[in-house]
């Protein structure tokens, strides 16, 4: 007699395997929900708009803008202010036109922000503590001034630099014919 879990899982005994199975059919005959669960799916992407070779055949350079960015210029043109206030990012560039509205900088900037102060100012924190030993009212007042200033600095910098990076890798919108393009 076949266990509880072989009577209620499996619909019967073994195939003979005279010819070569489909790569999704196992030796034993499965219930048809667990041929459902276990068949393999087709798995390729299709091919969109996105990935057709007429739209992908210009080439946005990736390293000028992300240092446009960084200076917080347009992208596209390297002329135009990319920022309109300190963090709020322009619609569209005044020179040259190129929407910038599509980005999804969200917290990102912040992230990366807190990663580099930390990393920057964690070992400075240790090596002046190990060789000045400064008073703790010292320390607290030097570096907790030098984090909220080296935050300010770099903050709408990694901005720019992230909506510059989703433009350059036709991101979220930015790809021409994109639907995400098209006024809604």
């Amino acid at each position: 007699a076949a266990p509880a879990f072989r009577r209620r899982f499996f619909a019967g005994p073994r195939k003979p395997l005279a010819t070569k199975p489909p790569d999704w059919e196992l030796p034993l005959q499965l219930s048809p929900d667990a041929a459902l669960y276990l068949a393999p799916t087709n798995r390729e992407t299709p091919m969109t708009h996105a990935a057709t070779p007429e739209l992908d055949a210009e080439e946005r350079p990736f390293w000028p803008a992300v240092r446009r960015g960084w200076h917080r210029r347009c992208p596209d043109c390297g002329q135009g202010p990319m920022m309109r206030g300190y963090l709020t990012v322009r619609d569209s560039c005044p020179v040259c036109g190129c929407e910038l509205h599509h980005h999804r900088a969200d917290d990102g900037p912040a992230y990366v922000t807190i990663l580099i102060v930390g990393h920057i100012l964690a070992p400075l924190i240790l090596f002046v503590y190990s060789h000045w030993r400064p008073e703790p009212w010292t320390m607290v007042a030097m570096f907790s001034t030098g984090t909220v200033a080296l935050s300010l600095f770099l903050l709408p910098r990694l901005k720019g630099a992230f909506v510059a990076l989703q433009w350059s890798k036709k991101m979220h919108g930015f790809g021409n014919g994109d639907p995400q393009d098209e006024p809604q």
